[in-house]
């Protein structure tokens, strides 16, 4: 598997050092193996905004929307990596070699020679390998759709194919082609069908990229991509029939002239297959592929999918069992819905070509899960609300009726046992929980300060992950005014904040797998700012909590949170770059009940800019006690 960032923080100077995430570690592994590296835009600040995502002139947006149209209703996918890395698990000459914990680079990680690496083909022979249990187990679990390893880093292919002899059928006494088989088992179970093509790595091919450790790599790109990738690309998409999705690895190996050839053939082949963002910078595409991390906003207006993994590795490991538990992926599932994306999730069957047992049970409960609660997720919106809430998701279904449908998927009940709908001003029609005996209708509130909200029924606050049905009057509308908290406190998030100047939202991973987070960046000039507009319930006091992150050349800027005619300076103390958050008491605030709006300011400017701006609160202190 490769790398892929969507956002990042910072000021766009091409310098700027930046702390290293999990995927920037990742290359500095690769880098110190002596592998070429190209990162792609996000994975060193500064960022740039998402590239552009279709450029066809020929293609109207109607027609792709409706080329997307299966994609958005699926919701879940299943990603199978196999091969030869497979046989390996992860060991070699009795030793773990892996990279960042991934099995299927083992190859690199121990310097394998090309022809001692190859020799395990005479002998890799999966028959546990059966496409028909595969895909039935990927419709139980509810999934609707595969991308499958057809050619992986290792250059081994898993098809016959006349452009190398370095395959399943002719290398190995195994001799069948699995993508022929797990193509027509998709078919059969109506399953859509992607093919997962490593395009530029390529460590067994003369000229593939990434090699260099083996006198046998050496060689022209140009010449491994006219005699190999192109040929294999080809086959891949002439002799199986329909593919639904392409799905491309590592960015920007490619020489941009064959990038836009590889592109035109492709789309003369398959013009129907969605294609993903990883063949170089550049190059249209239909989806955007953030790497086991969900976006904090996800990536509005755009399509894309987190590619998850099961454990920690893409390739089957003989040594790494931290599966993650059902819940843990629905959960996952759920908040990819929520934010308008995919989760395809990964699996690595073992030498034998079988899934893990672990993944098998897992997969059935999260099916079982699924056959309950699928209106929740497939076909959904991303929730209208701005805000994540403590106890769950909301995702959104658009109705043909005009009618839209909140879908409240409730992981743990609030202590309360009330689902707040802050800033909701759509009339509800009726809210409902699906218990063992059909529905149960549930009270709806309506309160003008702080919006109305659904009252669970007693039975609820001892379950978890089960859905909350709200029936709308008309289209979910919110008001752009943010709403106090049920304990009369203000969150600011980035994403509500209206900017200009150049001030503007990003995001990236920074929590590893648990998420990632929001800020406003790019401030470089006093010229820029930003503004939210919120409520206030009742007169009181509040501290002022900035969320932020600043560089050491930042030291000394001094910002101002501005209420109308009041003003709270900041002095910023640098956090260690501009991606390390932390939070600090700006000073206090005293708010009459109503509308107000609160503003940045920059009054003072060290260095290229003040910091990254994260989620601001405020929180109301106790009233002080009356003198006699």
């Amino acid at each position: 598997m490769g790398y892929d960032v969507s956002g990042a923080y910072g000021l766009r100077r091409a310098k700027k050092k930046t702390i290293m995430n999990a995927k920037q570690w990742m290359m500095l592994a690769l880098a110190a193996l002596g592998v070429a590296f190209v990162p792609q835009a996000g994975q060193t600040a500064p960022a740039t905004a998402p590239e552009h995502v279709v450029s066809d002139k020929e293609r109207t947006p109607t027609a792709q929307d409706a080329k997307m149209e299966w994609f958005r209703e699926a919701r879940f996918g299943l990603f199978f990596n196999f091969g030869l890395y497979s046989y390996y698990g992860g060991i070699w000459k009795g030793q773990v070699r892996m990279s960042n914990r991934c099995s299927e680079w083992m190859m690199i990680a121990a310097r394998a020679p090309v022809a001692e690496y190859a020799a395990a083909a005479k002998v890799f022979d999966p028959q546990g390998f059966d496409a028909d249990e595969w895909i039935r187990t990927v419709r139980e679990a509810g999934a609707r759709y595969v991308v499958f390893d057809a050619k992986h880093h290792d250059g081994f292919a898993l098809f016959r194919t006349e452009a190398s002899p370095f395959n399943i059928v002719d290398a190995t006494p195994f001799g069948r082609d699995l993508v022929a088989e797990i193509a027509a088992a998709c078919r059969k179970y109506g399953v859509k069908f992607g093919i997962y093509y490593s395009q530029n790595l390529d460590w067994h091919h003369p000229g593939g990229g990434g090699g260099g450790w083996d006198p046998a790599q050496k060689g022209r790109m140009e010449d491994y991509l006219e005699t190999v990738c192109i040929p294999q690309l080809r086959e891949l998409l002439t002799n199986y029939g329909k593919v639904d999705i392409l799905w491309y690895d590592i960015p920007n190996g490619v020489p941009q002239a064959y990038a836009e050839r590889i592109d035109r053939m492709v789309r003369e082949l398959q013009p129907e297959m969605i294609i993903n963002n990883r063949l170089r910078h550049g190059i249209p595409y239909d989806i955007q592929t953030p790497e086991n991390f969900v976006p904090a906003t996800g990536l509005p207006g755009v399509d894309w999918e987190t590619c998850l993994t099961f454990n920690h590795s893409w390739g089957y490991s003989a040594t790494d069992h931290d599966w993650k538990s059902a819940r843990d992926v629905l959960h996952y599932l759920c908040d990819t819905a929520s934010k308008g994306g995919n989760l395809l999730l990964n699996l690595g069957p073992d030498a034998y070509g079988i899934i893990p047992r672990p993944c098998v049970d897992r997969l059935k409960a999260i099916g079982a899960w699924l056959g309950r609660n699928g209106e929740a997720i497939y076909g959904t919106q991303a929730s209208p609300f701005p805000f994540l809430p403590d106890w769950g998701r909301f995702t959104l279904r658009r109705g043909a009726d005009g009618h839209d449908t909140l879908n409240a998927i409730v992981f743990d009940p609030p202590s309360s046992g009330e689902l707040l709908l802050p800033g909701l001003v759509s009339p509800i029609r009726g809210a409902w929980r699906l218990g063992a005996e059909g529905r149960i209708p549930l009270e709806i509130r309506a309160d003008d300060a702080m919006g109305p909200s659904i009252r669970l029924d007693k039975a609820a606050g001892t379950l978890q992950d089960f859905v909350v049905t709200i029936a709308l009057e008309g289209r979910a509308k919110l008001s752009e005014t943010i709403l106090p908290a049920a304990d009369g406190s203000v969150v600011l998030p980035p994403r509500l904040a209206k900017c200009h100047g150049g001030l503007r939202l990003n995001e990236m991973n920074i929590a590893g797998l648990k998420g990632s987070e929001e800020s406003l960046g790019y401030w470089t000039s006093p010229k820029a700012g930003a503004a939210w507009t919120f409520r206030t319930q009742r007169p009181a006091r509040y501290a002022v909590e900035l969320r932020y992150g600043a560089p050491a050349a930042s030291d000394g800027s001094v910002i101002a949170l501005v209420f109308g005619e009041q003003a709270l300076p900041f002095k910023i103390r640098p956090t260690g770059n501009w991606t390390r958050f932390t939070a600090a008491r700006v000073g206090e605030i005293a708010l009459p009940a109503g509308t107000h709006t609160l503003s940045l300011r920059l009054d003072h400017l060290q260095g290229e800019g003040p910091c990254n701006v994260g989620t601001l609160r405020l929180i109301p202190l106790p009233a002080e006690p009356s003198k006699p």
